[in-house]
């Protein structure tokens, strides 16, 4: 059953782990509250969990969003440079996931996903051929 309200809150790191007893706590859109606000969540309240690199931005998604962010494009594009199959540059490219998000339920985490061109996009995924970060593996799923 989905809740009609949805509850946003941010805390840092330390907070949730209990090794910053500074750390910070916000319901988003309304503000600041008391790090113990965490302990009065009902069990079956449902949390998604997003990490951010050192400058603050989402790398790690994981399925609450399908589309790579601004951020994680930017770390594939340093990382790869372009296609991770062949030489074209990072703005013509898609961001793939390798374990895919419809069938295998796959995460828009930084570590799952790698640029490819449209065409070598295209053709990955009419032939149905599994992606792994650093090989291919031409067997069908």
């Amino acid at each position: 059953m989905k809740a009609s309200t949805q509850l946003v809150i941010t805390a840092e790191l330390g907070v949730i782990d209990g090794t910053d007893p500074n750390g910070t706590c916000e319901i988003i859109g309304s503000g600041p509250v008391p790090r113990t606000y965490l302990q009065t969540l009902s069990p079956d309240t449902q949390l998604a969990g997003m990490l951010y690199d050192r400058a603050g931005r989402t790398l790690w998604l994981g399925r609450n969003q399908r589309l790579a962010n601004t951020a994680q494009r930017l770390v594939l594009a340093v990382k790869y440079g372009g296609c991770s199959m062949c030489t074209e540059p990072m703005n013509r490219c898609d961001v793939h996931h390798v374990k895919e998000w419809h069938e295998d339920q796959g995460r828009t985490d930084i570590d799952n996903l790698i640029p490819l061109c449209r065409q070598h996009h295209r053709w990955l995924e009419t032939q149905r051929i599994r992606s792994s970060r650093h090989k291919w593996h031409p067997q069908r799923k």
